[in-house]
């Protein structure tokens, strides 16, 4: 195998590749081999198939992909440990290249690759530069350490309502044959709400009040039943707690 770069204008050249027969044939032949044990073709048992109709039938397509990797592989390599620094990928140039795996054992293969050049910088001793300080505001780093603890915040299971919790549970009404799942957050309770929920533990169960939200709406809004009469629907709107979770903000 050989490789060679033709350096062009503009930091451009053409990486040459070329296969001869001894490059491949190695790695073709055990494919061929790995080939007979896989096969099915009618007329031979699993494993017998004869290497000349394997080489007839997959000849071509072994060839190419064993071509393939070894161009593949060899030019990462060069690229890699070359002590010029490319830039981007290379590409195939297909215009100047012809492939003929029936009949050619040799292949030549052009890609076209983009590098950075050597330069240097000449900098006059007069040139001078300003140093500045930079002052932070103690404001603006606290500001900045709560919003990356935000950030990385997490949900957890916990066993008791919190003024920070998260409920989730199925309310129940006999009177209005009505069972769903629903889901708010302690920071919707009224004071008279947070009273009555506070401490309270996954598996219990609790009436609910329009009066416990401090919108009157939120209760509605949850239930999805109009509730115009709040009087008489009291302990009608049964709460069975399932889980209870809270944002935890990480330690610095």
């Amino acid at each position: 195998m050989h490789i060679n770069l033709e350096k062009s204008i503009n930091n451009e050249g053409i990486i040459k590749i070329k296969i001869i027969k001894d490059d491949y044939q190695k790695d073709v032949e055990q494919k061929f081999k790995e080939l007979i044990k896989k096969v099915n073709i009618k007329g031979f048992r699993s494993g017998k198939v004869p290497i000349g109709l394997i080489k007839k039938l997959y000849g071509k397509s072994v060839i190419g992909d064993v071509v393939e990797q070894i161009v593949s592989t060899n030019l990462n390599d060069y690229m890699r440990n070359s002590e010029l620094e490319f830039v981007l990928n290379p590409i195939p140039d297909n215009q100047n290249i012809s492939l003929d795996f029936n009949l050619e054992e040799e292949f030549e293969f052009i890609f076209k690759v983009g590098y950075a050049d050597d330069f240097e910088v000449c900098i006059d001793k007069n040139f001078k530069l300003n140093k500045y300080e930079i002052i932070i505001d103690e404001a603006v780093i606290q500001g900045k350490i709560v919003e990356l603890r935000n950030q990385s915040a997490s949900e957890v299971n916990i066993e008791t309502i919190t003024e920070h919790a998260t409920i989730k549970g199925i309310i129940h009404s006999e009177k209005l044959s009505l069972s769903k799942s629903i889901e708010f957050k302690a920071i919707n309770l009224s004071d008279t709400g947070l009273k009555v929920l506070f401490g309270r533990q996954t598996g219990e169960s609790i009436a609910l009040r329009s009066e416990y939200f401090e919108s009157d709406s939120k209760l509605t809004e949850l239930v999805g039943e109009d509730i115009s009469d709040t009087n008489s629907l009291i302990n009608d709107y049964i709460l069975e707690i399932e889980t209870i979770k809270e944002i935890k903000i990480p330690d610095i």
